[in-house]
């Protein structure tokens, strides 16, 4: 598979501050790639690492098979699509997207023919003679992807453009950002805090922290296989147990936590006695009315009715536990009161060492 983007050991300071911190990874060409992290964790500077308006302060930044670390943006083919669109107010849709392409003196006749396939592929083909000032901001949004893209980079740099846009138009731009990655084949890098949207858009996310990469990998297993507490922690929600790891069996391990035992699967290699946290996911807690020799005792706290789903806080033995239970036809949801048992499969429940410890 061709590479994209290649980063290797980069770093990038300011004064004392060190924004990023010997980064290296690779985006494959055609690929979603999404830079995941809290505010302050460096992804938007490792984003204009790679558009070239910062320079690292070392490794190198490659794209394709050029290595591009000390070269400007504009002897770069890559485009940026920034949250705030960045639009030529007097000029019109059309001009705009156009504009680059007129920098560069192609025929107008090409030029329209480019703009006019753009237009169509984020669907404002006849919005073409308006304003930016007549545009809503997701109609805006769509024209400076447009823009970005008209010009066939090879890489397409997104820095979170959708955070200004209210929920229901965010979500549909994002379906739409998605098929047109793939219609292009352009190598998209994408930043963004929002875990649910690099979950649903991206090939692969890697996640940062304080400067520094924690985890590259597929969404299902960032998700599923986080590598420590704070990617467990950050990429969706989880329920966090305290306890001493009492006994160990090949990757299974059992937990005292208030003296209740419960058991789970060794995300590391955990010495017995150590403090650990076990992460149960919402929704991998099964709540019965029966119970069994792997379920407990619980009784529902509060009861949040979602339509496609229902959210409770479960208390067992002083602990309190999540839970989010999909909609089956025919169910009724659980009442706040009843006593109910609750119970897990033990690879759902990940067992890390408790740093906060140590």
């Amino acid at each position: 598979m061709k590479i994209a983007v290649r980063l290797e050991q980069v770093s990038k300071n300011y004064g004392a501050v060190q924004a990023v911190k010997e980064v290296s990874l690779v985006v494959n060409q055609g690929e979603f790639f999404t830079l995941l992290g809290a505010s302050g964790c460096g992804k938007t500077t490792l984003l204009r690492l790679i558009g070239g308006f910062e320079i690292p302060n070392s490794g190198k930044v490659w794209i394709g098979d050029r290595d591009v670390s000390r070269l400007p943006a504009y002897r770069r083919n890559v485009h940026t699509v920034f949250q705030d669109y960045a639009l030529f107010p007097h000029l019109s849709v059309f001009e705009n997207i156009g504009f680059s392409l007129q920098v560069k003196r192609l025929t107008r006749d090409e030029i329209g023919t480019r703009v006019t396939d753009a237009l169509k592929l984020v669907q404002l083909l006849e919005m073409r003679d308006r304003f930016p000032s007549q545009l809503s901001g997701g109609q805006r949004q769509r024209v400076a992807i447009a823009r970005a893209i008209v010009d066939r980079p090879d890489v397409l740099l997104l820095d979170e453009p959708l955070s200004a846009l209210d929920a229901k138009i965010r979500v549909e731009l994002r379906e739409e950002l998605k098929q047109l990655q793939r219609q292009t084949g352009i190598s998209f890098v994408y930043v963004t805090h929002d875990q649910e949207e690099a979950l649903a858009l991206s090939d692969r996310i890697a996640v940062l922290h304080n400067g520094e990469l924690l985890q590259v990998g597929t969404p299902l297993a960032v998700y599923e296989h986080p590598v420590n507490l704070y990617v467990a922690e950050f990429i969706g929600r989880a329920n966090f147990l305290a306890g001493v790891l009492v006994q160990v069996k090949g990757d299974q391990g059992q937990v005292n936590i208030d003296n209740q035992v419960v058991t789970g699967t060794l995300a590391a290699e955990i010495a017995p006695n150590s403090a650990v946290k076990v992460v149960i996911r919402p929704e991998n807690i099964n709540l019965t009315a029966n119970t069994s020799d792997t379920a407990y005792a619980a009784q529902i706290v509060q009861s949040q009715y979602l339509g496609y789903a229902t959210s409770y806080l479960v208390e067992m033995s002083g602990l309190e536990f999540h839970v989010l239970e999909l909609r089956r036809r025919g169910s009724s949801p659980y009442q706040e009161g009843d006593r109910i048992f609750l119970s897990w499969e033990w690879q759902e429940a990940l067992i890390f060492p408790d740093t906060s410890k140590s």
